[in-house]
Parts: structure tokens; sequence; C-alpha cells
């Protein structure tokens, strides 16, 4: 097996970990809470950019303009859910200035930046703006501990799961423009491995979405 089988597998694994963490955190979708129903939204955004690129590399069309809405509007639907997750209110200004900032350095990249090579700044900026969220979400949980149950709480293992692979995504996505345009790199090993990182960061979600399950199952019996 060649390595390129090996990252269209992990690609197609990846899409199938989203889908299944996106049915999970979809149930009861209007009677839920809003950071359950960002999240939802966010995941299937990520089925349908996932879906919509192999679509166009099926008709030997670049799949990264299938990406473009996605890097455009991906930090919105994070920032719906972090907000209501950490579920501080002055917090809501920051997250628009932040949004409104990181979508206008996103469209004048792909104009006159990387353009539709690569979105490897824009990429970079949003995981710093996840990370930065998700330690802030687990700051807010640390202060609560003595009234927390860790173990037992959806939405730790939620941001947890997200902030494992932002995390290594993040180095990925720093050194990405380089290894492309000065080492020439085919990137199909470092994707692979971002694939992973995502697969395992969606394991942690779906878990998650078991656990509002098996709460929701204990409630209604």
């Amino acid at each position: 097996m060649q390595y390129l089988d090996i990252m269209v597998i992990s690609s197609h694994a990846l899409t199938i970990t989203y889908f299944i963490a996106g049915l999970l955190h979809a149930r009861n979708f209007f009677s839920q809470t809003p950071e359950y129903r960002w999240l939802a939204i966010s995941l299937f955004f990520s089925v349908a950019t996932e879906v919509a690129g192999d679509i166009l590399l099926y008709f030997d069309v670049i799949p990264n303009y299938a990406s473009i809405p996605y890097h455009l509007f991906c930090v919105v639907t994070f920032s719906g859910f972090f907000y209501h997750a950490i579920n501080w209110a002055p917090l809501k200004k920051p997250i628009i200035i932040v949004n409104v900032v990181y979508i206008l350095f996103t469209s004048v990249n792909y104009l006159f930046i990387q353009k539709i090579q690569s979105a490897s700044y824009p990429q970079t900026i949003r995981s710093l703006v996840i990370i930065v969220f998700s330690i802030t979400f687990f700051y807010k949980m640390l202060k609560e501990l003595p009234t927390h149950q860790l173990q037992r709480d959806a939405l730790f293992w939620i941001v947890s799961g997200v902030f494992f692979s932002y995390s290594g995504k993040l180095a990925i996505y720093s050194v990405t423009n380089y290894l492309i345009t000065v080492q020439g790199d085919n990137m199909i090993i470092i994707w692979t491995f971002h694939h992973l990182l995502t697969i395992i960061g969606n394991t942690f979600i779906i878990y998650g979405g078991f656990l509002r399950l098996r709460k929701s199952n204990s409630y209604s019996s």
C-alpha cells in the first residue's frame, strides 16, 4: 500500500468520524442547548466540505475550491459553540471582532496572498483562535471543579478533542507554506498525520455525544 492510498483512506475515515459525531450531537436539534446546535452545524459543515472536495477531485478539479467557504466561516461556527459553552457574556464583543478580522484576512489571503494554492495562514490563525477558546473554557471549568465531575461532562470531552486536534494541526499549518513553496513537499505524509490528529479529536467528540445520549436515556427512563 502506497502512502497516497493511506492518505485517501484516512481522509475517508475522517469524514466518517465527522458524520458520526454530527449525528450524535444533532439529536433533538431544536430542543437542545445552543452550544450543541452550533457544534452539530460545525461538524456537518466539515462533512460537506470533505464530500465536496472528493466530488471535485473525482472530476479532476482542484479540491481546494471546496474548502473556501469552510476557511471563511468555520471560525463563526466554532465561536458560536464556544461562546455558549463558556457562557461568559463579556466574550461576545471580542468574539465578534475576532470573526470580522479573521474573515477579512482570509478573504485578502485568497484574493492576493496565497490564493487558491494554500490557506495555511488562515488555518494557523484559526488554530490559535480555537486553542485560546479551549483554554478559556478549561480555565472556567477549573474554577468550577469542586462541583464538576469531568469524566461525566460531555463538553469537557468535546473541547478536549478540539484542543488536542488543533494543537497538533497548529504545528502542521505553521510550516505548510514553507514545505510546499520552499521544500516542494507533496504533503502526503503530513496530511495523513493531520487526518489522524482530527480522527483522534473526533473520537473524543463522539464519546461526548455518547455521554449526552446516556444522560438523556437515564432521564427518559
